[in-house]
């Protein structure tokens, strides 16, 4: 009886409450099946490549890691087969009219998995996304909670195949990713915005800021992974030298300053955009601050800027994108750009560019659309002693091209094709033919 009661007493709470406030119930339901070839990592393959895609000689045993120069294809069905960030969600948008031209808000959303449960080794369903609260008025809003990146959300909708297995960002090589990025969330975030009319289009200014000073473990996790890549490149450049006899040509260790926990207050994100219904023009940075929990000391600042915009004329739509990035491509094996001490020199990594653009057409309820971009110019954080090495020459291109069928406003269907070609390791390499269903409300 009381199992029975206490779900009803609930209801009726809430829709007390919902009595004075605006709520809405909102998300996104998307499927994909499809086929993804790629390369599959072995600990002593015939005929590999090591990481910056020279052959391997038979029975070479030294610290250079080795790939499998054979694609293997299967057939998947996910919710977004690019693994690099689904677009289902359910949340609750709640607004309260405060007078004098004030409002208050709050959301509340969760990600969730269409096909898979939450057993085994598969991730959790309903995991957090965005949970925040504000004020606001026609001319500006303060907000806080966890919230997506300004950043990320400045022009991440300029990608029309966002949230599907063709997208840009992280895996699709044309967008970076992280929350610094075009992906993830930021936690403990205070958010400052503001708006103004302009002749032709409203400016619209974001300043994203956090004050916490907790230990951050995912800062900690950048940090320590971005150091051991670049102690494992020093490693391999090395060995490739004494394979070639050349030891004495070898590099000294890159050294650290010593740190066991990581806070990022101080850490900002901004943007400031230009436009109106048919384009707009972005201009967007973020600063990730890394310092020592024990102390406030300031380990390093990596920084990233992009600037973009996009145009609609009819049915014709066209976006380009540039960006440099410091916090890295770890899905590409580049690490964020974090200094480091060798030979008694401290060297500040250059960041990675990316360049983008996307070209679409909409006759009626079809859709045609496509992109193209990439890691164009890579400097790379070491100069090697010898010319035959070339690591630091790295390019990733990518690009997506399909069609969506648009039944009505909040549903359509879709199909394409997707590749990402690392041109110096092919184990990152990806094809995929996918189709797929979407359903907003």
């Amino acid at each position: 009886m009381i199992k029975k009661v206490l779900p009803l007493a609930i209801a009726t709470a809430m829709m007390s409450s919902f009595a004075h406030a605006d709520v809405k119930l909102f998300g996104t339901i998307n499927a994909e099946v499809g086929s993804v070839k790629t390369n599959k990592l072995e600990s002593n393959p015939t005929g590999a490549y090591d990481k910056y895609g020279n052959s391997i000689p038979s029975g070479y045993t030294g610290a250079v890691q080795r790939y499998d120069a054979k694609s293997t294809s299967e057939t998947i069905t996910d919710s977004d087969l690019s693994n690099s960030g689904s677009a289902n969600k359910l949340g609750f948008a709640i607004s309260e009219k405060l007078g004098a031209g004030l409002e208050g808000f709050a959301l509340m959303d969760w990600e969730f998995d269409t096909f898979e449960s939450t057993s085994g080794t598969e991730s959790a369903n309903f995991k957090n996304r965005e949970k925040y609260v504000g004020i606001k008025h026609s001319l500006g809003h303060i907000k806080f909670g966890r919230i997506q990146g300004i950043y990320k959300t400045s022009t991440l909708g300029y990608d029309k195949w966002v949230g599907t297995g063709l997208q840009a960002r992280t895996n699709g090589g044309g967008m970076s990713g992280s929350e610094f990025g075009h992906a993830g969330y930021v936690d403990n975030v205070i958010e400052l915005g503001f708006k103004v009319p302009a002749g032709v289009g409203d400016v619209r200014g974001t300043f994203q800021y956090i004050a916490d000073q907790k230990e951050n473990a995912s800062a900690l996790t950048l940090l320590n992974g971005s150091r051991n890549v670049i102690s494992t490149t020093f490693d391999d450049i090395n060995a490739q030298l004494a394979y070639a006899g050349a030891s004495s040509l070898a590099l000294a260790a890159p050294t650290f300053s010593s740190v066991s926990a990581v806070r990022t207050d101080g850490s900002m994100q901004a943007a400031l955009q230009l436009g109106s219904k048919d384009f707009e023009f972005s201009v967007a940075g973020a600063q990730l601050k890394l310092k020592d929990a024990a102390n406030g000391t300031e380990l390093d600042k990596l920084t990233n800027w992009k600037v973009g915009g996009k145009y609609q004329l009819g049915g014709l739509y066209l976006a380009l994108q540039y960006e440099k990035v410091k916090t890295g491509a770890t899905m590409f094996g580049y690490p964020a750009a974090v200094k480091f001490t060798q030979g008694g020199v401290t060297y500040n990594p250059d960041p990675i560019e990316y360049l983008w653009a996307g070209l679409g057409y909409r006759m009626g309820n079809v859709e045609v659309y496509g992109w193209a971009g990439g890691i164009m110019d890579v400097k790379g954080m070491v100069k090697n002693p010898t010319d035959a090495l070339k690591e630091d020459k790295r390019e990733v291109l990518g690009y997506s091209l399909g069609a969506m069928y648009h039944f009505s406003k909040n549903m359509f269907a879709y199909a394409g094709y997707h590749k990402t070609d690392d041109k110096s390791n092919d184990f990152y390499d990806q094809e995929v033919f996918l189709g797929g269903l979407r359903l907003n409300f």
